[in-house]
């Protein structure tokens, strides 16, 4: 293929272009197939041989380049700079893509480089490619399971390894694929224990889980009532923490990230607080931190940190991962206890670091307040501007083990016994291969009574020379979030039984690219069967997967989500509170014969007070439009007092039942459906839109005069608006999102 076009194409290496480095293409050498050679046997007495395949080698790409050069000078630097991106000592291959084939991508390593022959300034060499996989791989495609099992024809014409996620919505004891035609499966887990006979237990349970997605749940801290004291740091009122849906981060003002001041705060921290507190003080807790911060100016400071509190909402813990250096790149992990007057620390270090060049750049800044009068062009006017200097700053790209770090840091709790883990992330969540997972145990008996009850995360950064507004220059600033938080409990003596081997809404992926499994990222080995083997695709051939959970959507024929936890009251009065008030009014009966699963819940005859029985609080969008059914039956149809139903919202998750404290109630009455007849089930739809972040579901009976029994069962709140056919939570199924990534291939 001789480049003759007026238009100039080239390629892309290790992420950067050839045209970069003043190269232009003459010619790309491309072979049909990968070289290979025979595999014969040769048996004595027998006539030709017996052929058992080919080896397959590596493919080759050969590139004729030539260096665009004007001067001597220029092609020797443009031939060191090609030195710098096209060398590597390492075994490290690197993503390679011609402009003619741009939705081709292959994996190379640079196995040779021929000497450079001279036309006057203008140089040509050839730059020889060795691709170890002979595979080239396209865009990556995302197939969301509908089905259980579940039919696919991958893209492509070659083999392709997916990655399988599976995101259970309840606890479970394991989890599985299974790919008929090819004999391959892969088992995560146990249901019993086969040592002792016991079944399952939970031994860490899940106490709270944030993804991140809104600040609802959270208390904004301010300066005057933040209730702890930060580490060197303060809280500017004019910063805000925000929620873009994934992740917690600072808020922006002017089109820029804003952590609060003037810009001349160099000694201190400052930046945005949000605490949360619990329903629980736990004596053995894990929490699990999952956070970002990223280096794109090297002289920019940052840091994210979650603190640990107590009941009285004082610090026992802080989890930090900092860059407080103009000088590097370095990032600093520090994981530090409290007690009393007492601190230790669990951690502190930047692990390794890989030193990088000391430059000293020049920055051209604003001279303080001073200005310069300047001529207009073309007039003999002048004009008055800002007067500007160049300054010369020194930085470093040397980095650390925790540079741009995206990963989970963990901090376990068991008696006075701490373990520290800490994993970093590639792109797709799963581990980084070029990362050591850290782990780290540590006796502390003077911290043995550190009860843990509530977090709060804190996004800050330290200003440097350039924010100054005498200095005024605009640069990238730190990269930082938090995007996923858990708390669960311990125990100090672990319960026999199986543990659960994934929690509601663990990310479980079967990564047969790497050929390991993973849960939220961290690689999974003890529960992993022996004998496994992960699914394969062969592109252009039907394929099909079983796996040990089934999508929602099939087993509840579409349902939509059920926001209700205990629908149907199989549980008695769990997630439901008021259920022991006003008398206790109220009765579960056994399931009719025509809904045999569904208990029903009533409101007896009384004459005490209305009579209510809530929901646990329901987080919802607020402004959002929701649809509440419910099977209600009256004995008795007086209007006189005529509430049966009703719904209220709430600005905070702490609130009683209480109207008092309410955002606003809902009330639905007998009045409302005058043709219903009594002793008859009827489904009641209504829709509502939530005025704030938290929701009450009521089953609720004011006649104190006239002896009505209420009956409910099967209610459901959604914010799909034409389903009124009940189904559970999802957290009460064995049910699962799944999800297939794979990138097809060709050859």
């Amino acid at each position: 293929m001789y480049n003759n076009s007026i238009n100039e194409f080239g390629f892309s290496f290790a992420g950067s272009h050839s045209s970069l480095y003043n190269l232009k293409i003459i010619d790309i050498r491309r072979v049909v197939i990968p070289p290979s050679s025979e595999i014969v046997q040769n048996i004595e007495g027998m006539d030709g041989a017996v052929y058992q395949g080919n080896n397959i080698g590596q493919r080759p790409f050969e590139i004729d380049v030539k260096l665009v050069s004007n001067t001597h000078e220029s092609r020797l630097a443009d031939l060191h700079d090609i030195s710098d991106w096209l060398w590597s000592d390492k075994d490290n291959e690197y993503s390679l893509i011609f402009d003619d084939e741009p939705d081709l991508e292959w994996f190379a390593h640079v196995s040779n480089i021929s000497e450079v022959n001279r036309m006057k300034a203008n140089g040509f060499f050839t730059i020889a490619f060795n691709c170890s996989d002979v595979l080239g791989y396209m865009e990556k495609e995302t197939v969301q399971v509908a089905v259980n099992p579940f039919i696919i024809t991958p893209q492509g014409t070659r083999r392709s390894n997916p990655i399988i996620s599976m995101i259970p919505y309840a606890n479970t004891r394991k989890i599985a694929v299974v790919q008929d035609e090819e004999d391959r499966w892969a088992y995560l887990g146990e249901d019993v224990d086969p040592e002792t006979g016991n079944i399952g237990v939970d031994k860490s349970p899940l106490v709270y889980q944030d993804e991140c997605n809104t600040l609802a749940p959270w208390t904004t801290l301010s300066s005057s009532n933040i209730p702890f004291a930060l580490e060197n740091g303060f809280i500017y009122n004019d910063a805000k923490m925000i929620s873009n849906h994934t992740e917690f981060r600072i808020g922006s003002k002017n089109g820029a990230q804003f952590w609060g001041g003037n810009g001349t705060t160099t000694e201190n921290w400052h930046g945005a607080a949000v605490m949360k507190m619990m329903d629980a003080e736990l004596d053995n807790w894990s929490v699990k931190f999952v956070c970002h911060n990223y280096t794109y100016y090297p002289r920019a400071k940052g840091k994210v940190e979650l603190y640990l509190l107590d009941k009285n909402k004082s610090k026992i813990g802080v989890m930090t991962l900092k860059k407080n250096s103009v000088k590097s790149s370095e990032l600093i992990l520090e994981v530090k206890l409290f007690s009393g007057s007492k601190n230790t620390f669990v951690y502190s270090g930047t692990g390794p670091t890989k030193k990088g060049k000391t430059v000293t750049k020049t920055v051209r800044v604003k001279l303080g307040g001073k200005t310069v009068k300047v001529k207009v062009k073309g007039t003999n006017k002048t004009k008055t501007e800002q007067a500007w200097s160049d300054v010369k700053i020194a930085e470093t790209t040397t980095t650390s083990m925790f540079s741009n770090f995206y990963g989970e840091i963990i901090l376990e709790k068991r008696g006075n016994k701490f373990t520290l883990l800490v994993n970093k992330y590639n792109k797709s969540r799963s581990q980084d291969p070029k990362f050591t997972p850290i782990r780290i145990t540590k006796t502390l008996n003077d911290y043995k009574g550190l009860s843990l009850s509530g977090v709060a995360y804190y996004n800050a950064k330290m200003d440097i020379y350039e924010d100054n507004p005498k200095h005024a220059k605009g640069y990238s600033q730190q990269g930082m979030s938090m995007s996923f938080l858990r708390v669960n409990k311990l125990f100090e003596n672990t319960p026999s039984g199986v543990d659960y081997v994934a929690n509601s809404r663990d990310e479980v992926k079967f990564n047969a690219e790497d050929k390991h499994v993973y849960i939220n990222g961290t690689i999974q080995q003890k529960n992993w069967a022996i004998g496994g083997e992960l699914p394969i695709f062969d592109g252009g051939h039907e394929t099909t997967l079983a796996f040990s959970h089934s999508p929602y959507e099939q087993i509840y024929d579409g349902a939509s989500h059920n926001l209700i936890r205990n629908s149907t009251w199989k549980e008695g009065k769990k997630f439901w509170t008021n259920g022991d008030a006003n008398g206790n009014p109220y009765r579960i009966s056994n399931p009719e014969a025509d809904k045999p699963d569904s208990s029903i819940f009533s409101i007896m005859a009384h004459t005490n007070a209305a009579a209510q029985n809530a929901s646990d609080l329901i987080f919802v969008e607020k402004g959002k439009e929701y649809l509440v059914s419910c099977d209600v039956r009256l004995t008795k149809n007086d209007k006189s007092s005529d509430i049966f139903f009703c719904v209220r919202t709430f600005p905070d998750e702490e609130y009683t039942n209480a109207a008092a404290v309410a955002t606003s109630t809902f009330y639905i009455r007998k009045s409302d459906y005058p043709n219903w007849t009594i002793n008859q089930w009827y489904r009641l739809t209504f829709s509502f839109t939530a005025d704030d972040n938290w929701v009450r579901i009521i089953p609720y009976n004011s006649d104190v005069i006239n002896g009505t029994r209420v009956d409910y069962r099967e209610v459901k709140m959604t914010d799909n608006l034409t389903d009124i056919i009940w189904s559970p939570a999802p957290i009460e199924t064995e049910c699962a999102e799944i999800y297939i990534e794979y990138r097809p291939t060709r050859g």
